[in-house]
């Protein structure tokens, strides 16, 4: 009878072996599936020559030629006059205020120093405390090291775009302002103009198609051909250089300003600098070999990257091949690092967010920089800008507060910067005279005068001390 039964149990099949976690997961797994997912869009992108969009410093230069007119006119001065007097005039106002912003600067970086020292023992026994050998074992000398300070550099590209206009003089004082601050303290630094004109194509360059690599279906293209980066400041210039750059920055400035008239850009410098449209996205991708090329000439360890604008970018961007993109998922596909830089859908049909961000993430990544932004804007732009950040709640209250009283407000890794400041356009970009004038000799009315001229004078140079604030 065992037998028997040991021998039908041979001949029967074993049961497959099972998995009820299996089971259940492929009962379950379409569930998973996201209705919502988009497609992703690849865009290669080429080894660029940065030559090819940037005009340097000296033809800069040669293109920036004035006119006199107005009052400068009747009184018989020269260009080079009038330059040298608005940067007298400048440097009267900001003399003393320099000189207390790089102090502060200076302390800022020793205390960040000291808060990186080290001590240590050094092995040599402290003959003054041999008496104590039975109660503490702390017999050894100590030293203190203090490392030293990191090498800061700073470059900044400036929107160049039509809707700057307004605020162009304003802006170039507090240029001029931060630049001086920098040779002040001896940190290397650069400024870049972003800006699309029409005459640019005839006089740089042939064609786009030119500039770009062909030999990729899938490689990314600057489709505007007028797109280019103006240098408008160099670096470890002689000090009668560095002057003329500062006065070509206040003039430039100047010409731009309508209620002034000692000074207009003649006709084909002002063909040259007509402001534009806003190649934001070209100027992060151009900005990456300029930003390699600077940390490389001048031994910079600690690299900052500002973009000063008034509003996004126009992302004029095409690939060879395919270009239906529109409400996908957006990989950029760097070819000199051979790294992927995504971003997601962000619920818009456009895509310059997702071009900003991922170009942003480009650039932090191949150089180290923090990647800063001024965003100049009106108190009614606020409201819209922070609803587009999709920032709400106590961050947006924040910002509305902070921007009310001191005119500029800070945001934290957002919109694909480490720091973004929102700046008040207009008046509060224009630098005062340093001097207090009060009528009456009562205590209450001089601390009220004080603390408003405090008040003014700060937010009159708003970018640089946010500047220090960021960078120090």
């Amino acid at each position: 009878g065992s037998t028997g039964d040991s021998e039908s149990d041979d001949t029967e099949e074993s049961p497959e072996p099972t998995s009820f976690t299996d089971e259940n997961f492929r009962l379950n797994e379409d569930s998973l599936l996201d209705a919502n997912a988009r497609e992703t869009f690849y865009a290669k992108l080429p080894v660029l020559n940065p030559a090819d969009f940037i005009v340097g410093i000296n033809t800069v230069e040669k293109m920036l030629t004035f006119t006199v007119g107005g009052a400068a006119y009747r009184a018989g001065k020269t260009v080079e006059q009038v330059k040298m007097e608005l940067y007298k005039d400048f440097l009267a106002k900001n003399s003393k205020y320099l000189s207390s912003m790089a102090q502060d600067f200076e302390r800022k970086k020793k205390a960040k120093s000291l808060m990186r020292a080290q001590t240590s023992k050094t092995g040599r026994i402290n003959m003054d405390k041999v008496w104590a050998y039975k109660i503490t074992e702390d017999l050894f000398l100590q030293n203190t090291v203090v490392p030293n300070g990191q090498n800061h550099g700073m470059l900044l590209y400036l929107d160049m775009s039509g809707s700057m206009s307004p605020n162009m003089s304003g802006t170039m004082e507090q240029l001029v302002l931060l630049a001086s601050f920098c040779q002040k303290v001896r940190i290397p630094f650069e400024v870049y103009g972003f800006i699309t004109n029409s005459s640019a194509p005839q006089m740089y360059c042939d064609t786009v198609r030119s500039r770009n690599n062909l030999s990729d279906p899938n490689n990314l293209m600057i489709s505007d051909g007028s797109f280019r980066m103006l240098q408008l400041v160099a670096t470890g210039v002689s000090g009668g250089k560095f002057k003329t750059q500062m006065a070509n920055l206040l003039a430039l400035g100047q010409s731009y300003n309508r209620s002034y008239h000692d000074l207009y850009l003649d006709g084909t410098a002002a063909n040259s600098f007509g402001l534009g449209s806003t190649p934001l996205e070209e100027a992060i991708l151009i900005g990456r070999y300029i930003a390699e090329d600077f940390k490389n000439r001048n031994r910079v360890e600690v690299l900052s990257s500002v973009f000063l604008t008034d509003g996004e970018g126009d992302a004029n961007f095409e690939t060879v091949g395919n270009n239906d993109y529109r409400r996908k998922n957006l990989a950029i596909v760097d070819s000199k690092t051979r790294r992927t830089f995504l971003q997601q859908y962000d619920g818009y049909s456009y895509r310059n967010k997702s071009y900003c961000k991922a170009l942003l993430d480009l650039y932090r990544e191949t150089t180290g920089s923090r990647m800063i932004n001024f965003y100049l804007m009106g108190s009614y732009d606020l409201k819209y800008f922070l609803a587009r950040s999709l920032l709400s709640g106590v961050a947006s209250d924040a910002a509305r507060k902070a921007f009310k009283k001191e005119s500029a407000a800070l945001l934290k890794n957002i919109n694909g910067f480490d720091d973004q400041f929102l700046i008040k356009a207009g008046s509060s970009l224009q630098i005062t005279e340093d001097t207090l004038t009060v009528d009456s000799n009562d205590k209450k009315e001089l601390t009220k005068a004080f603390k408003a001229f405090q008040d003014k004078k700060s937010i009159g140079r708003v970018i640089l001390s946010k500047m220090v604030e960021a960078v120090a």
